[in-house]
């Protein structure tokens, strides 16, 4: 409606009034559509931003739930004021138009009536602009309300909980104060009977230690003289130990010896298993080795005939290029042969009259012509044949080099492995001679340790029966010393008990 409204005007003041008027363009006429032409003033603009500034301030005073409905409600409210302000707006332009249409004969008045319509629609688009800021900051402020809507919630949950918490906490502290009550009071009670069996026993102590002292000093003594005796009898022991753990280091380093020596048989017996698997392997690559010589003999008998063969085929290969050669010129002859004879016939047709008797010349010239001819082609086949010869001699000369290089790399190989187990034979059967001789020295340091086992044995048998005997009598002593201790701590026990019982 916008759009056709402009074309209009654009055209019937480029057509009649001729004027350079200003148009309006599509962008201000689509800008224009929504609150362009409202039927109401600047004044009643100003006083519904007025308004709605004052609802943004008046839900500061209520609670956040009622704010956040009221400004619900409002917004709902604008977004109809809208719509219905932009119907009035279509039908005030659709009244405009009509004006404009009936207005067309009189150019003066439509140019001052589109200044009029574009300072109108600038000023509404101010107003527009101001009341979209007006309405973010009330979409704004919604938005807000509703976070704070959604803490105060969270908050008021998180109040609930802490409040449950507390009457918890304080019916526990209840509960424990009690209990506390309490155990104080079997504390004081328990510590009067402390203190009062604490008097007795230390009265009890007082006088026993004051009957006891004598006997006491008695035994000591006793057991002084007793101490003096097994301290004596403990260094015996201990000498006596000494010698013992002496003897048994030496033993175990003789072990020692023995078990590192009997390692080494070991580890030369493992070696002498090698050097026969060694020998075995080597007897087996040196009949390796002989095949393969009898096989490099072979392919050196068969790479002889093959040399005399390509000896044969370069010799046929220089018979047939001869040949070739004889032929290639044989085949320039026989073609000047008959571009002469083709010049001598086309000469004679020339020369000669036509008819009966110059025809026999002319088909004895082609006769002629056609033997050539078949003699020209049985040349070239001959030459194709020689060709495909010497390429098939040349293709097998080829892979016979080949077979030949690859027999050569065999050899090389088999030469070297050859040189290298000729090598390690040698240097095992040097180990071999080396172990033999080592394990006949260690087999007579075997015999001369197992004698000084044999008397080592017998040393430590002597050694422990000494050993138990002096542990016999350490035990003997030690049980008449248990029983005479005994007897007097009975005997001073049962005074103890008497004393009491008095």
């Amino acid at each position: 409606m916008s759009m056709s409204y402009s074309e209009l005007g654009g055209a019937t003041l480029d057509a009649r009034a001729g004027l350079s008027a200003p148009r309006v363009g599509p962008s201000t006429v689509k800008a224009s559509t929504k609150l362009a032409f409202l039927p109401h003033s600047a004044l009643s603009v100003g006083k519904e931003s007025q308004g709605k500034s004052a609802a943004v301030v008046s839900p500061a005073d209520l609670p956040p739930k009622a704010a956040v409905l009221k400004t619900t409600s409002y917004v709902l409210t604008e977004s109809q004021q809208e719509l219905t302000e932009i119907q009035q707006s279509v039908e005030r332009l659709k009244k405009q138009r009509l004006q404009v249409r009936r207005s067309v004969s009189f150019p003066g008045t439509t140019r001052v009536q589109v200044e009029h319509i574009r300072h109108e629609n600038e000023r509404l688009e101010i107003e527009l602009l101001r009341e979209r800021g007006d309405n973010r900051a009330l979409r704004q402020e919604l938005e807000r309300l509703k976070a704070a809507e959604t803490d105060l919630e969270k908050q008021s949950a998180k109040l609930a909980s802490l409040e449950a918490k507390y009457d918890r906490l304080e019916v526990a502290y209840r509960e424990k104060r009690g209990a506390l009550a309490d155990a104080h009071e079997k504390r004081g009670a328990l510590e009067k009977r402390w203190s009062q069996a604490t008097e007795s026993l230390q009265r009890m102590v007082d006088e026993t230690t004051t009957t006891y002292e004598a006997k006491v000093a008695a035994l000591e003594d006793d057991l002084l003289d007793r101490e003096a005796k097994i301290h004596q009898q403990q260094e015996a022991m201990d000498e006596m130990r000494c010698l013992h753990e002496s003897a048994q280091m030496k033993l175990e380093k003789k072990i020692e010896r023995l078990e590192m020596a009997n390692v080494d048989l070991e580890k030369k017996y493992v070696a002498q298993i090698l050097i026969a698997t060694l020998t075995a392997t080597t007897t087996r690559q040196t009949a390796m080795i002989q095949e393969c010589d009898r096989v490099i003999c072979e392919s050196e008998g068969r790479m002889n005939e093959l040399m005399k063969r390509k000896s044969v085929q370069s010799k046929t290969q220089a018979d047939l290029e001869s040949r070739n050669q004889a032929l290639e010129q044989k085949l320039q002859m026989l073609e000047l042969e008959a571009k002469h004879d083709a010049e001598a016939r086309s000469h004679t047709n020339e020369v000669r009259p036509s008819g009966p008797l110059s025809s026999n010349p002319t088909q004895e010239l082609n006769k002629q012509l056609d033997e050539k001819a078949a003699q020209v082609r049985a040349l070239e086949a001959a030459i194709a044949e020689a060709e495909h010869q010497a390429t098939a001699t040349q293709r097998e000369m080829v892979v016979r080099e080949r077979h030949r290089f690859h027999l050569d790399e065999s050899n090389k190989e088999l030469r070297k492995r050859e040189k290298s187990f000729q090598g390690t034979i040698a240097g095992l059967e040097a180990n071999l001679r080396e172990v033999v001789d080592d394990r006949k020295g260690l087999i007579e340091k075997i015999s001369a340790l197992q004698d000084q086992l044999e008397a080592e044995r017998q040393d430590r048998a002597r050694w422990a029966s000494t050993r138990l005997r002096l542990l016999a009598q350490f035990c003997d002593e030690e049980n008449k010393l248990s029983e005479s201790l005994g007897s007097r701590h009975g005997s001073h026990h049962g005074t103890i008990l008497s004393d009491l019982s008095d």
